[in-house]
């Protein structure tokens, strides 16, 4: 077992490894195809007024962060498929938060957990915040069920 001690990573954030994750669990878990985003899609970031900025801080043989920027619309399906509700019905804000830190959590250990067999990584409480100006700045733009979602990948300095 790690004793979750942070080591300089051997190498750059593989960048298609965690979209990858993302697309896994976009796929699997949720129901919802996923992949690059189409210039359509991207044109239309500006248009969604309220996202779910979502990070989950890890650590283990390499530490860092998976954060994820998921707008309202899109939190709200997901949130139906994952739990099987009408689309129509309007869950409280306070559960998808929930379940978006949950989603976050998943796409993190799923991408953590390709990086090696052999060593444990330890995952933080994801943070959700709800803003109307996600960052995303270096992050990668993916189009689930046609509307856009951002992913965004760093290591951590060394301890």
């Amino acid at each position: 077992m790690s004793s979750l001690t942070c080591q300089a990573p051997p190498m750059l954030v593989d960048r298609d490894a965690f979209v990858a994750a993302v697309v896994l669990v976009c796929e699997q878990s949720f129901f919802m195809f996923a992949g690059p985003a189409t210039p359509e899609v991207a044109a239309r970031v500006a248009e969604d007024t309220t996202w779910f900025e979502v990070t989950v801080k890890f650590s283990g043989p390499y530490c860092g962060t998976l954060s994820v920027a998921i707008p309202e619309a899109l939190a709200t399906d997901l949130f139906a498929a994952f739990l099987g509700f009408d689309q129509s019905d309007v869950p409280a804000l306070e559960s998808v938060e929930d379940l978006m830190g949950e989603f976050a959590n998943m796409a993190c250990g799923t991408w953590l957990s390709q990086l090696t067999t052999t060593e444990c990584f330890g995952l933080e409480h994801p943070v959700v915040a709800v803003t109307a100006s996600p960052s995303l700045a270096g992050a990668t733009l993916l189009c689930v069920n046609d509307q856009p979602l951002a992913v965004n990948a760093r290591w951590a300095e060394a301890a």
